[in-house]
């Protein structure tokens, strides 16, 4: 199935944003690119984990990673709000993609989980830079995972960044 989980918390609407600030499912090779994920939390949980993958139009998965491979996880988040995934260079072939979404618990159990969320496209403007670029496929940086200003003033104490990877010390 295309869609599943307890729906305890949702995925309420993600998209692209683009280096020109504009939501959008086309993206230019090499531009700075976010995804912004929006949830409601309808039964609290002792943890969140919200993940995203890049996968070609065959299914193949090209990128994917969470807020557990950078060792971010929270346990108390507002009732709703704004995970950002930030990439600097979006290195992926010219092509159609598709993009999965996941928000899982502590246990890993699917809270709300897309394997196609939605298609997205990536072109290249006059440049030879994306090429060569499928296996690096995209490379975040130490500050690719971006809360809102809610979550950030109930954690800012509380994430750091220790050789490029996040470090979770708890809730405040």
């Amino acid at each position: 199935d295309n869609h599943f989980g307890s729906f305890e918390t949702i995925i309420t609407e993600a998209f692209f944003v683009n280096s020109k600030n504009k939501k959008t499912n086309t993206l230019e090779c090499g531009e700075n690119v976010t995804i912004e994920i929006h949830y409601q939390i309808k039964k609290p949980q002792s943890g969140y984990n919200f993940g995203m993958g890049f996968y070609t139009a065959a299914g193949e998965l090209v990128f994917g990673t969470n807020m557990n491979i950078d060792g971010v996880f929270p346990t108390k988040l507002p009732e709703e709000g704004i995970v950002r995934f930030c990439i600097n260079e979006l290195n992926l072939l010219e092509g159609e993609y598709r993009l999965q979404l996941a928000i899982v618990n502590s246990d890993q159990e699917p809270l709300d989980y897309y394997r196609h969320y939605s298609d997205f496209n990536v072109y290249a403007v006059g440049t030879d830079d994306c090429d060569d670029v499928y296996s690096e496929a995209v490379e975040l940086t130490k500050e690719s995972l971006v809360l809102d200003d809610e979550i950030s003033d109930l954690y800012e104490d509380s994430i750091s960044v220790v050789d490029g990877k996040y470090v979770f010390e708890g809730d405040k």
